[in-house]
């Protein structure tokens, strides 16, 4: 992407082209592309579109590129508009390009709520001039429609589009923007997904996470030891109904399971920017060692589906091919020599129930038969 762009605001006729003026849209926009932040908030833009396994052509990039200075449309737009900045042009819908509805989808600023800096931006000085890194500061919005005043639909709309526009350039241009502050709030799958790629400093935490996410895919409600404890489930059902009942009597313990993140071999670190759309969730043997297929691919599909489950999404609603990549590493979990459950753990999907039942030392009597709650959760 830096190439892309750079190569198109190196040429000569496009650099006197923006010194003339005889376009300001052009002017301004060449003047902030040109700048090495503005550029750089740009491409982390793209790195969360990497992350969310989206990919593009060099051909749509060239065309995304040209599309930030020279707009999409032949008709001249008005001097300084909202539409004409070209932070406004990168999320602009085009049904061709399946780039922009992902900037749209995981990247766009103006998506991500942050009280402290929405507060600031809707103030008339919110904002000093000075921490406007490239250009003036964009103008103020018209009045709020938390004013007290009744206003009209149309400069309700309005004042959303200014403000989703002020967002946007806020994150671009201000000294107090950029990925880490804008987007320090986002709680969505793909914030989540994107942090945990770039970083493995919370690592502990995401594990937790989701061995309880992969446990409550078959268990949906509370049980000991659901946040460190891996169940080797099993289904029961009756010909090709679905499945009733599900059984864990096996787990692997938090300890014998780790992330991986793919990285290019050593020799190759320095010739690539390589950012990674997937983890590996790995499981060892007792004695440590990890065989090639104990993992389960993590990816932006995956993350979201375990995300909804944590959220509370029941089994039936689940996409069928997330739901068999989960059930083909819990199978091949069961050579990984998984450790003995102190009880049985039974869910029955038919009639949603839970049970933690205890035998005997030679599984010859129940020794305890618990009801596990459904509501709440720890």
């Amino acid at each position: 992407a830096s190439r892309v762009l750079n190569k198109m605001l190196e040429r000569p006729a496009v650099g006197r082209y923006a010194a003339s003026h005889d376009d300001p849209n052009f002017a301004f926009n060449f003047r902030c592309l040109s700048h090495p932040e503005v550029q750089a908030r740009l491409f982390r833009l793209f790195a969360r579109v990497v992350s969310s396994g989206g990919r593009a052509t060099i051909r749509e990039l060239w065309i995304l590129c040209a599309r930030l200075l020279f707009g999409a449309s032949s008709k001249p737009e008005s001097p300084g508009s909202c539409r004409s900045w070209y932070s406004e042009r990168l999320f602009e819908p085009d049904p061709r390009f399946p780039l922009t509805e992902a900037l749209c989808r995981v990247a766009d600023p103006a998506r991500v709520s942050h009280p402290q800096i929405d507060r600031r931006l809707e103030e008339p000085h919110g904002t000093r001039a000075v921490d406007w890194l490239v250009d003036v500061e964009p103008p103020y919005l018209p009045q709020s429609p938390a004013a007290g005043v009744a206003i009209s639909s149309q400069d309700r709309k309005r004042y959303r589009d200014r403000f989703t526009a002020r967002k946007r350039r806020f994150y671009f241009e201000h000294a107090g923007g950029g990925e880490k502050r804008v987007f320090a709030l986002d709680d969505s799958s793909h914030g989540n997904f994107h942090a945990m790629l770039r970083t493995n400093t919370n690592d502990a935490e995401h594990l937790r996470f989701l061995i309880e996410a992969i446990n409550r895919c078959y268990f949906p409600h509370d049980f000991d030891g659901m946040h460190d404890r891996l169940c080797l489930w099993i289904g029961h059902r009756l010909d090709e109904q679905p499945t009733r009942t599900f059984v864990a009597s096996e787990y692997v313990p938090l300890g014998r399971l780790r992330f991986r993140r793919p990285a290019p071999p050593a020799a190759l670190v320095e010739s690539l920017e390589y950012v990674p759309d997937h983890l590996l969730l790995v499981a060892g043997h007792r004695g440590g060692t990890v065989a090639r297929d104990l993992s389960l691919r993590i990816d932006p599909a995956l993350f979201d589906t375990l995300w909804s489950i944590e959220g509370g999404l029941p089994r039936h609603l689940i996409n069928p091919g997330e739901l068999n990549r989960l059930d083909t590493f819990i199978d091949r979990l069961r050579s990984a020599s998984p450790e003995p459950l102190p009880e049985y753990l039974i869910f029955n999907a038919e009639h949603v129930t839970s049970s933690a039942v205890r035998l005997s030392a030679d599984c010859k009597r129940y020794d305890e038969i618990k009801r596990l709650p459904r509501e709440g959760r720890t």
